[in-house]
Order: structure tokens, then C-alpha cells, then sequence
């Protein structure tokens, strides 16, 4: 999974990325097998001060519980989540 891009195109929409810390944690998460899939488009992403929902609409929006998130509007959390379901369509053949 090296060499993520700044910005991830999914669904769509375009999804900024905004720091390289705030990638380098999502891929982490995602490499170690953080990101649970609970349900459709419901994820428990296990972070490193708690475990956090991470929700993706059929539009490919996401949103976080995580107190980051609710104040910034992005968190690493929901870019894993992100991540994760881009390279899960990407492997299926699906265009993301």
C-alpha cells in the first residue's frame, strides 16, 4: 500500500486528505487490521484512544464518532475506511 495519493477518488467524490500524519495513520490502521466491517457501510475502527464508528453512505460519504472528526470534519478513522473500501472495489474491477 505504498505511495497512497494525497486525495482519494471514491464514489465521485473527492476526498482531501488533508495532512500526511492524518494518511500515514489511516494506512496504518488498515495494514493492521484495525478497520472492522460490522455491517453495510458500518465499520468499529480501532484507534489509539478508542474505537470509533466510522459510517459510509451509499454515496461513498463518511463520518466518524471520534471527537476529531466532530470538530474537523476528517479524522484518520474515516480515511481508513476510505482506503479500505476504495481497494476493496479496485480488486473486484469495480471503477471507484
Amino acid at each position: 500500500m505504498d505511495g497512497f495519493p494525497k486525495r482519494l477518488y471514491h464514489t465521485g467524490l473527492i476526498i482531501d486528505l488533508a495532512s500526511e500524519r492524518m494518511l500515514e495513520k489511516a494506512r496504518k490502521l488498515v495494514e493492521s487490521n484495525r478497520v472492522e466491517h460490522l455491517a453495510e457501510g458500518t465499520y468499529n475502527v480501532i484507534g489509539d484512544h478508542g474505537t470509533y464508528t466510522v459510517v459510509q453512505n451509499y454515496a461513498g460519504k463518511v463520518s466518524c464518532s471520534c471527537p476529531g472528526f466532530l470538530s474537523k470534519g476528517k479524522c484518520s478513522h474515516a480515511a481508513a475506511v476510505v482506503i479500505l473500501t476504495s481497494f476493496k472495489h479496485k480488486k473486484r474491477g469495480n471503477p471507484v
